[in-house]
């Protein structure tokens, strides 16, 4: 019996890198222990921190008191729109047998004229 023949893959030539490839490297670590910094600069920037921190405890302060104040006006409100709403069921029916009235004098008054 004769063997099947494998087909054999032809060696292709080494790729050759593209031009356009960027070569890895890798950043540069710095020993931030023997880095000294001035004490003018740590001073600087010790007081930024402070400023900074005394600048958001105001801020937070106010902040707290419009909400608080929203709240409140926000609740008057919704009161003051509730007993409004109350008195309107309250008064409506007056109203509505007024206006009926009213509105039957007129027609009343219009059909004398056409007779």
């Amino acid at each position: 019996m004769a063997e099947a023949a494998t087909p054999t893959k032809a060696k292709s030539p080494k790729s050759v890198p593209s031009p356009f490839e960027i070569s890895s490297f890798e950043m540069p670590t710095f020993d931030m222990q023997t880095l000294e910094v001035p004490a003018a600069f740590r001073d600087m920037a010790e007081k930024s921190i402070s400023q900074s921190k005394d600048t958001y405890e105001k801020m937070k302060a106010v902040a707290e008191e419009a909400t608080d104040m929203l709240e409140n006006t926000y609740a008057t409100t919704t009161k003051g729109m509730s007993d409004y709403g109350l008195k309107l069921i309250e008064v409506g029916p007056e109203s509505c047998d007024r206006l009926g009235r009213a509105d039957e004098g007129r027609r009343h008054q219009g059909f004398q004229q056409i007779g």
